[in-house]
C-alpha cells in the first residue's frame, strides 16, 4: 500500500510505501524522506505533514505525530480513518 502525503502550507506532497498494516509508524529513513519532500526548510515551523493524507485507493488516512522515548527524533504514525 502507498500514502500520499500533503503540506498545504508550501503545496507539495509525497508518497511513502506502507510495509504491512495501519496504523504504520514511518521509519527513519521515509520520514527523512517525508521531511525533505514536504518542507525541507531549515527552522520551518509548518509542522511538515500538514494536509489531507490518502492511500492508493483514496481513502481518507490520519497522520498522527509520534515522539521516540529516546530522544532520537520523532516521526508519525500512519491510521486508517473509518466513516
Amino acid at each position: 500500500m502507498q500514502a500520499t502525503l500533503t503540506n498545504t502550507f508550501h503545496n507539495t506532497q509525497v508518497t511513502v510505501a506502507i510495509m504491512g498494516e495501519l496504523p504504520y509508524r514511518l521509519t527513519k529513513d521515509q520520514t527523512a524522506k517525508v521531511k525533505h519532500a514536504l518542507c525541507g526548510r531549515k527552522g520551518c515551523t509548518c509542522g511538515v505533514v500538514r494536509g489531507p493524507a490518502f492511500d492508493s485507493l483514496r481513502r481518507k488516512l490520519e497522520v498522527l505525530p509520534d515522539a521516540y522515548m529516546d530522544g532520537s527524533g520523532s516521526t508519525w504514525s500512519i491510521c486508517s480513518v473509518v466513516a
